[in-house]
């Protein structure tokens, strides 16, 4: 079974990313595992690897408001998450409430965090609890459609209005 204390979850698409797995494996030696390098896991397998590490580690190519939906997925399967910080993401989540950031490429800052929270487990649990919850009460794709469909409709509604030049 792929489990350990430390976990990240994804490919090793970019060099950057290849840097941070290199950094988690040196430091953390056989109490890090990266899942999902080789072979997609999903499903049930999933939630039981994420739900008992201790912290998953995130990681998206940086660009400003944009990050994968690792963290949706992550936080929303039950992880304590670590992930870098990305303008905008602020606009979703609470830092340090439904996970923790770490300033991107800052390695030493990332072991602080780790070490820190491998030993903090109420801390942890807290935000691994408010970032589960609030990410299954928000970001679902249930929610999502929602949203989408929310918005279709005031468009909707908007253009008939100016059609019939009834906008004011």
């Amino acid at each position: 079974t792929e489990s350990g204390e430390i976990v990240f979850v994804g490919s090793n698409s970019y060099i950057k990313r290849a840097l941070l797995l290199g950094f988690l494996r040196k430091t953390y030696g056989d109490r890090f595992v990266h899942v999902g390098g080789r072979s997609e896991v999903r499903g049930e397998k999933l939630n039981d690897i994420v739900t008992s590490a201790k912290i998953v580690v995130g990681d998206s190519v940086p660009s400003d408001n944009y990050w994968s939906n690792r963290i949706y997925e992550m936080l929303g399967r039950g992880a304590f998450l670590i992930h870098p910080k990305v303008e905008g993401l602020e606009k979703e989540f609470t830092y340090y409430k439904h996970f923790v950031p770490f300033d991107y490429g800052h390695f030493a800052q990332l072991k602080m965090i780790i070490d820190y929270y491998l030993v903090h487990d109420k801390e942890r649990e807290a935000i691994r609890s408010a970032g589960h919850w609030y990410c299954k009460n928000n970001y679902t794709y249930t929610k999502r459609a929602e949203q989408l469909i929310n918005i279709v409709q005031k468009y909707v509604i908007q253009h008939n209005r100016v059609k019939r030049g009834t906008l004011g």
